[in-house]
């Protein structure tokens, strides 16, 4: 019994069961609410991090409120894209494209994500016209 909990397999349904309740919780309560936490870096700052609106976004996508997603959070709501692309592939069991592959064959794979963060980071914490559209709404 004791092997059972250390094997893949119990590994695999608990990392499921994780998914799908959270899943399930983001796509039936609205985020707005008081059961879920605010933003500590938006609170004490004043300024957006590249996480802020994304609780909002994984509502509305879930919901199939996709314009609501990308102007909620841009940069989350491609992730989930790649990430429902990822499950599908690996479902599937096709190995000729993958949305991460690419993060396979660069060394320099996790640099190209940080600057992408933080350019993102920054572009959406300017208060002028075109880069307002990253800044999520309340």
């Amino acid at each position: 019994m004791i092997n059972f909990f250390r094997s893949a397999i119990f590994k695999r349904i608990v990392i499921v069961t994780g998914v799908a309740l959270i899943v399930g919780l983001y796509w039936y309560f609205n985020p707005i609410g008081l059961l879920f936490p605010k933003c500590p870096v938006f609170s004490l700052s004043g300024m957006y991090c590249p996480g802020c609106g994304s609780q909002r976004a994984l509502h509305a996508f879930l919901n199939g409120h996709l314009a609501t997603a990308f102007r909620q959070n841009l940069l989350a709501t491609v992730c989930y894209f790649a990430l429902l692309a990822e499950m599908f592939t690996l479902l599937a069991g096709t190995r000729k494209w993958r949305p991460t592959i690419w993060l396979n064959q660069t060394r320099y794979a996790a640099l190209m994500v940080l600057v992408a963060v933080l350019a993102f980071t920054f572009f959406r914490n300017i208060p002028v016209y075109p880069f307002t559209l990253l800044a999520p709404f309340f």
